[in-house]
């Protein structure tokens, strides 16, 4: 039985921690975007693996406090329920 030469083994370990790093990125990614799913959105989406995260960072630094805003006061109008009229809410 021959032996492997180094290069074979070593190039093995990489390409299996390649391929462990970006499984962990994807489901990483995945998780993170399940979490924040209760907060609506605002802005620009950068998308899964965050293609336009420039772009969103971009119109957040430009336009941040109009956008958190406008968001808060889209999620503060969606919760007015009549229990909260009597409590004395919004």
């Amino acid at each position: 039985m021959e032996a492997q030469p180094a290069w074979r083994f070593r190039l093995l370990h990489v390409l299996s921690l390649a391929v462990f790093c970006a499984t962990a990125l994807i489901i990483r990614s995945l998780f993170h975007r399940f979490r924040l799913r209760k907060f609506p959105r605002v802005g620009i989406d950068p998308g899964v693996f965050g293609l336009k995260l420039q772009a969103a960072k971009r119109e957040f630094y430009e336009h941040g406090y109009e956008l958190v805003s406008n968001g808060y006061k889209q999620v503060r109008s969606s919760f007015h329920t009549p229990l909260m009229a009597s409590l004395g809410g919004p």
